[in-house]
């Protein structure tokens, strides 16, 4: 297993990092973008729109 750190609300680290893996090992049998940012003092319920866009992997 090799992890990448890289910013998902970035689209284009994400695709560097996709490419830099590509380009070591030949292909790219698993991808995992995790992202989990929040305040935990405050709900989830509780979070703006633009906090929820921040970390949202919606195009």
């Amino acid at each position: 297993m090799h992890t990448v750190t890289a910013d998902v609300r970035d689209s284009a680290a994400q695709h560097a990092a996709v490419a830099e893996r590509v380009a070591r090992f030949g292909r790219l049998d698993t991808l995992v973008a995790s992202a989990g940012v929040w305040d935990y003092q405050r709900q989830l319920t509780r979070l703006g729109a633009a906090e929820l866009d921040a970390v949202s992997c919606r195009r």
